[in-house]
C-alpha cells in the first residue's frame, strides 16, 4: 500500500504531487532488478519539468534500483541490477525523445 509523504495527495485522479512530495510503501520495495520486470505510469505534469524528475523510482540500501522519469531533460528510464555506486556497479540507462510537456497532457511512461 502507499502512503502519501511531504505534500503529497491522493485525489480522484490518482496521487497528486508538486515536485517534493511522494508515495512510499512500509516495506522494501517488491521489485527484483536483476531480472525481468516492467514499471508504467501515466502523468500530467503542469509545467515542463526541470533536468531530473522522479515519476516511479524503487530505492535501495546504497542506490536506486531503478528511476522512471526525467533524466538530463529526457524522459529516460534507468536499471540498477545490484545495489551500489562506482566503477565496480553498472547502470542500464536509455533515455526517448526530449522532453516537451504541454501543460495538464497526460503521459504514458513505461520501462521494460
Amino acid at each position: 500500500m502507499l502512503t502519501a509523504e511531504d505534500g503529497a495527495q491522493w485525489t480522484d485522479e490518482g496521487l497528486h504531487v508538486d515536485g517534493t512530495g511522494y508515495a512510499t510503501t512500509s516495506t522494501s520495495g517488491p521489485i527484483a532488478t536483476d531480472s525481468s520486470f516492467t514499471v508504467s505510469a501515466w502523468v500530467r505534469p503542469t509545467k515542463q519539468p526541470g533536468e531530473y524528475a522522479d515519476v516511479l523510482s524503487q530505492a535501495g540500501d546504497i542506490a536506486g534500483a531503478f528511476f522512471l522519469g526525467v533524466a538530463e531533460g529526457f524522459w529516460s528510464f534507468s536499471v540498477k541490477p545490484e545495489d551500489g555506486n562506482g566503477g565496480d556497479f553498472v547502470t542500464n540507462r536509455d533515455r526517448a525523445t526530449q522532453v516537451r510537456v504541454e501543460p495538464a497532457t497526460w503521459v504514458h511512461l513505461t520501462g521494460v
